[in-house]
C-alpha cells in the first residue's frame, strides 16, 4: 500500500492563500526505502536550484530559512521511510507542506515571486 496524501479542500485553501515568496519541488519518488537517498539528492538538486532563482528576489534572512526547512526535510529519515512515487514539496520562509503523490511526477523546482500571488 502506496503512503499518499490528499490534498483536501481546507489544505488548498491555505495553499493558495499564501504570500510572498514560494518554491514548488516536484521530483518522482520510491516506496522502496532502501532507495530513498536518491530521491533525497534530487529534492537537494532541485531545491538548490529553486533557491538560486530565489536569491533575486528574496533576502538572505527568508533563503536562509527556506534552506533550514528543506534540510531538516531532507535529513527526516522517518519521512523518507513512507514514500509514494512522487512528492510535492511546498516551502516559504515560514513554512513547509509536503504531499507524497501516488503518480511520478517529473523533476521541477518553481519559484513563485510575491508579485504573482
Amino acid at each position: 500500500m502506496l503512503n499518499k496524501d490528499r490534498i483536501r479542500g481546507k489544505e488548498f485553501l491555505k495553499l493558495a492563500a499564501e504570500r510572498g515568496v514560494c518554491l514548488s519541488v516536484y521530483l518522482p519518488t520510491t516506496p522502496l526505502t532502501q532507495e530513498a537517498q536518491a530521491d533525497r539528492i534530487t529534492l537537494k538538486n532541485l531545491a538548490k536550484d529553486g533557491l538560486e532563482q530565489a536569491r533575486a528576489i528574496a533576502d538572505k534572512r527568508q533563503i536562509a530559512a527556506m534552506e533550514e526547512l528543506l534540510e531538516a526535510l531532507r535529513e527526516d529519515d522517518e519521512f523518507w521511510k513512507f514514500q509514494a512515487h512522487g512528492l510535492a514539496v511546498f516551502v516559504t520562509p515560514d513554512s513547509i507542506r509536503t504531499y507524497r503523490l501516488a503518480h511520478a511526477v517529473e523533476p521541477e523546482g518553481t519559484l513563485t515571486e510575491p508579485n504573482e500571488m
